[in-house]
């Protein structure tokens, strides 16, 4: 335990497995406070980390968006689902609801989001709701 607490350890390294949370975020080369390219951008965003949720075999139950202003204060939002979910749609009408109420007229510099609480393939029959979305 002495050893241990000194940071010398002999055992292999060990990576962890899975990861608990896949996003995108992109910086405005001009900050913005125009809400259509706002919307757009989370929108594209959501679509981008969606693909790699999907590729990799995941689905969320936690939408996260991040804003930050001129200033970089930084202001997030946070949903969760009733259920785990790997449809874009979905996704994207959680992370526009997230941002309205981040809006508030002010420049934006970055803008993000973030899907977490994650869960591995279809290990669950789909929700009546889910069959017919697709």
């Amino acid at each position: 335990m002495h050893r241990l607490a000194r940071g010398i350890d002999d055992r292999e390294v060990q990576g962890r497995e899975g990861c608990k949370s896949v996003s995108r975020e992109t910086t405005f080369d001009t900050d913005t406070a125009d809400p259509s390219l706002l919307a757009g951008t989370l929108a594209d965003l959501a679509d981008d980390v969606t693909e790699t949720l999907a590729a990799d075999g995941l689905r969320c139950r936690t939408v996260t968006v991040k804003v930050r202003y001129r200033g970089f204060q930084t202001h997030t939002r946070s949903k969760t689902l009733e259920r785990f979910t790997d449809d874009p749609a979905a996704i994207r009408r959680a992370a526009s609801g997230l941002l309205l109420p981040l809006l508030k007229g002010a420049p934006v510099r970055l803008i993000g989001i973030r899907l977490s609480t994650l869960e591995g393939g279809r290990t669950r029959q789909a929700s009546i709701d889910e069959f017919f979305s697709r």
